[in-house]
This record gives structure tokens, C-alpha cells and sequence, in this order.
């Protein structure tokens, strides 16, 4: 996988040839995951088992940002995860010292069989709730609730997931 040294991969993983890992020291990847065309990542990237990250997708905020996927996780096509950026009182850009930026970074975390669909915003700080899902086209600044369906911009929550059938569908899948 182009010489890349990552932390540590899995078995039964697919990574497109035009991915780009700014640190793939920081990577570390687990079995039956997929990374489709387009990715590109300047974070630290933790992905479970059984994750997928659709084409297009971006995951931008430095090397002290990082995104986290558990079990069953998956991000739609385009989506931008925003695990780092500048606020309004400061410089902006890469190119200039902390102290003279006003920088915002932290975690994003899906825990398990969170969703998040097509187009897409999730900033710094959020962590989505076991079985969440963001709809199309939403901006999410806040924690979910499990099993919740978000959307809109400022997602706010429009439905409920079945988790009871969606776990089977999990544990029969991975074989339990």
C-alpha cells in the first residue's frame, strides 16, 4: 500500500491508490474496512472493524486532530470532518505559530453503528452516539443521542433507528 508506515492495519482492507494519509504514522486501521477514492486525511485516523469511508471523503485539523470510527461505522461521499481549524481571533493559516492563531482542535468519535450520510459537516469535539445517523447535507456541532436520526444544519434530530434489528444484522455479519 504504497510503502506507507502506518501504526497498524488490519486483514481484508481496501485503500484506494489516490488516498492520501499527511501522517500515516498516526493511522491505524482494522480488519474488513474500506477507504474509497478520494480520501484525503491530515489527522490522526483510528478506524474499528467493519468501517467504510465512501469516495471524496476529507478528514482535515492536524496531527493533533483525530477521528475515530468504531465498529460498523461509515461516512458517506463528500463529507468533511473537521477535527481542526482556525476560529476568528487569530491568523489563519498553516504557516503561522499557534500562539498567533486562534486554533480549534479535538476528537470527532462515531462509536458503533453510527452514519453519517452524503455532504456532510461534523466539526471538533462531537462524538456520535452508538447507532446514530446524520442525514444528508447536515451540519453537526453537538453530541448525539443514541439510535437517534439527525439532520438538517443545525442538525437536530428528525427520527429512530431500530437497534435491536440492526445489531443482529452486526453480530450476523461478523459471524457471533
Amino acid at each position: 500500500m504504497k510503502g506507507w508506515s502506518m501504526m497498524s492495519l488490519g486483514s481484508d482492507v481496501e485503500i484506494a491508490d489516490n488516498t492520501y494519509f499527511k501522517h500515516p504514522w498516526l493511522i491505524s486501521i482494522g480488519n474488513q474496512c474500506a477507504i474509497d477514492h478520494g480520501f484525503y486525511c491530515t489527522t490522526q485516523l483510528t478506524l474499528e472493524n467493519y468501517v467504510h469511508i465512501a469516495p471524496y471523503v476529507t478528514v482535515i485539523g492536524s496531527e493533533k486532530g483525530h477521528l475515530i470510527c468504531k465498529d460498523f461505522t461509515s461516512i458517506a461521499a463528500q463529507t468533511c470532518m473537521v477535527c481542526g481549524g482556525e476560529g476568528p481571533d487569530g491568523l489563519v493559516g498553516p504557516f503561522f505559530d499557534e500562539e498567533l492563531t486562534d486554533r480549534n482542535i479535538g476528537t470527532i468519535t462515531l462509536e458503533k453503528y453510527a452514519n453519517i450520510y452524503s455532504n456532510c459537516t461534523v466539526i471538533y469535539g462531537v462524538t456520535m452516539a452508538e447507532g446514530s445517523t446524520l442525514a444528508a447535507n447536515s451540519f453537526l456541532a453537538k453530541d448525539t443521542e443514541p439510535w437517534t436520526i439527525y439532520g438538517g444544519s443545525p442538525a437536530k434530530p428528525i427520527g429512530k433507528r431500530d437497534e435491536k434489528k440492526i445489531k443482529e444484522f452486526g453480530e450476523i455479519h461478523a459471524g457471533h
